[in-house]
């Protein structure tokens, strides 16, 4: 497996954890209408873009690190 997946890898039990809390926010947002809840999805759901993000990013960095090592001989990891 290439290094760069083991970002996702390591994130993704944690993600899929707080889309489950974005689930029930949104459900107790609807059902109740209550603040709490509906700032409380907005705010996860902003940490996810930017997790989801900074960890796209750092897949491009190591992919291309590793890209890099290959064109010079080097093994990559």
């Amino acid at each position: 497996m290439a290094n760069w997946n083991n970002f996702r890898l390591d994130w993704q039990e944690h993600i899929q954890n707080v889309y489950k809390l974005v689930d029930k926010h949104s459900e107790l947002a609807v059902r109740t209408g209550n603040k709490f809840h509906e700032n409380s999805y907005k705010s996860l759901t902003n940490y996810l873009h930017e997790l989801k993000t900074w960890i796209k990013h750092n897949e491009d960095l190591t992919k291309k690190e590793n890209e890099s090592k290959i064109k010079e001989g080097e093994k990559a990891t």
